[in-house]
């Protein structure tokens, strides 16, 4: 049964990161986007690298040939300025006109 963060880590939560990877895989999107700065761990573990912190506002990215991840803070979380999404969003419009 899940009770709590712990329990569900333990039942659930490789199962979801091998189904988000292979989702990831078969669609090759662009850009996905990690909502939560305090799920790092397991937003690292989808990627299968380190996430790396960015100097132009509060997320943090990594980039493939063919996607760039990026993880940031909830929309409804405490703090949460509609500037820090602007930056992100400006941050991905500028990164995927490489790929």
């Amino acid at each position: 049964m899940i009770r709590d963060r712990a329990s569900y880590s333990a039942a659930i939560l490789s199962d979801r990161i091998a189904a988000i990877r292979e989702l990831i895989a078969a669609h090759q999107p662009r850009i996905v986007v990690f909502y939560g700065l305090n799920r790092r761990d397991v937003w690292s573990s989808i990627v299968e690298g380190p996430l790396i912190d960015s100097d132009a506002g509060p997320f943090a990215f990594y980039s493939t040939p063919t996607t760039l991840f990026l993880m940031t803070k909830h929309p409804v979380a405490w703090g949460a300025k509609n500037q820090d999404f602007e930056t992100v969003g400006r941050f991905a419009g500028a990164s995927t006109v490489e790929m």
